[in-house]
């Protein structure tokens, strides 16, 4: 998604660690980010018209939860994030 690869690079270039994809038993985060004492997981779904925005971040919160994205035995504050981008738009529309 060129959108995540985007976000990915305006993070890298602030000094943040990124990685893309990172798999685990269940599944794999499309970006994982870690910034001072907070994690951010980040799900990232694409909807082609504006009908489907709604089911689609459902389906990003659901993902997100049910797969255990990141969750580990790190003192980190983790934090998980679900977007969906309008192609239509081209924007991010729905986050949670």
């Amino acid at each position: 998604m060129q959108c995540r690869a985007l976000l990915q690079v305006l993070l890298i270039g602030a000094g943040i660690e990124v990685v893309v994809d990172k798999h685990t038993a269940l599944g794999r985060s499309n970006l994982d980010v870690e910034n001072g004492n907070r994690r951010w997981i980040f799900e990232f779904k694409f909807a082609k018209d504006e009908e489907e925005v709604g089911a689609l971040l459902e389906q990003a919160v659901e993902q997100v939860r049910s797969r255990r994205y990141s969750e580990s035995a790190s003192a980190k504050e983790l934090n998980r994030m679900a977007l969906v981008f309008d192609a239509a738009q081209r924007r991010f529309v729905a986050w949670q």
